[in-house]
């Protein structure tokens, strides 16, 4: 056998860091190359990256309500305008990461007058049955009111992990996550031999979506202070927490503590406490037999209702569809 390359070997050792529990092979056009990693994301996710590139939004007519038949991630490098996925419109941050699922109706609201830069990608997560028709190459889009024809979207599988990543999230505080989407942008536009191109891509996307997960499971806190805090989420998450709870269990004011709050988290104390809430209301609804009513008293909602609205905003399913979907 031939030696590997030296990106394809790059590629691997990257794998090996990051663990992922499946058998990862590059098919025929390279036998021999096996690994097997370990993680507790759904062994059946297979990313393959289809495009990436590097563009400025500046309110073009393109910009508007679209359909994109892929699965996408949108990093934004400066503070300014807004994007709108379904009802729900979020101010553009700078380090902000935005991810969209396929058929996900979304638009871009920017000043003509200024260009606002962000890392485009766009991936399947599964690869398409067999027996159905292969999708093009390259991202589709249609225009409202054109809307997309189903069977031009790419797979889509239950799998609570990916239903459970959050439309918008600040990498604020994560430059190697910022690094990663930089290095796998240059590499998509490095001239590279298309065989391994595509395996060492596909491999950097693969890193890159587990390294993410594992920090929206498991956020790095520094300081030990803004630590007691989130300590105290996680243990009562059906708590709500005032600035005068925060500063007694932090013993910061309230300025201080928000500032450095934001800093390790990247988001305030009461959007990391609902994120809490949320990851186990998740974790009820698919681990026990609880009633969505029990379920939503016990997470501190008096209202069924607005627990409902709160988890279908989250998630794009109501808790009953979340359950029903993930445990048939």
């Amino acid at each position: 056998m031939s030696p590997i390359p030296l990106y394809v070997v790059k590629s691997l050792i990257v794998f090996h860091d990051c663990k992922f529990h499946k058998l990862i092979h590059a098919g025929n056009d390279c036998p021999g190359i096996r690994i097997i990693l370990t993680s507790s994301i759904d062994p059946s996710v297979q990313p393959h990256l289809r495009y990436s590139d590097y563009y400025n939004y500046h309110g073009a007519p393109s910009d508007a309500k679209r359909q994109c038949n892929l699965y996408s991630l949108h990093f934004f490098l400066q503070e300014q305008g807004s994007i709108k996925v379904e009802n729900t419109t979020f101010p553009v941050k700078s380090s902000m990461l935005v991810f969209i699922r396929p058929g996900q109706i979304h638009s871009f609201h920017f000043d003509k007058k200024q260009q606002s830069p962000s890392y485009n990608f766009y991936f399947d997560l599964w690869p398409k049955a067999s027996n159905t028709p292969q999708l093009p190459a390259m991202p589709r889009f249609t225009f409202l009111p054109v809307m997309m024809e189903k069977e031009l979207l790419t797979a889509i599988e239950p799998c609570p992990q990916v239903d459970a990543l959050p439309t918008v999230h600040s990498l604020n505080g994560y430059p190697y996550l910022s690094d990663m989407i930089i290095d796998m942008n240059r590499t998509c536009n490095q001239p590279l031999e298309s065989v391994f191109k595509r395996l060492l891509l596909d491999s950097m996307l693969l890193v890159w979506m587990l390294k993410w997960y594992n920090v929206l499971q498991n956020p790095t806190i520094e300081d030990s202070r803004i630590g007691k805090v989130i300590a105290e989420m996680e243990r009562y998450p059906e708590r709500r927490y005032d600035n005068r709870m925060l500063s007694e269990i932090s013993g910061l004011e309230k300025s201080h503590l928000h500032k450095l709050f934001r800093q390790q988290t990247g988001t305030t104390p009461q959007g990391y406490a609902f994120n809490v809430r949320m990851r186990k209301a998740v974790s009820m609804l698919l681990e026990s037999n609880l009633s969505v009513t029990l379920i939503a008293e016990q997470l501190g909602y008096e209202s069924i209702h607005y627990f409902s609205f709160k988890f279908t905003k989250t998630y794009g399913l109501s808790p009953t569809a979340f359950r029903r979907r993930h445990r048939g």
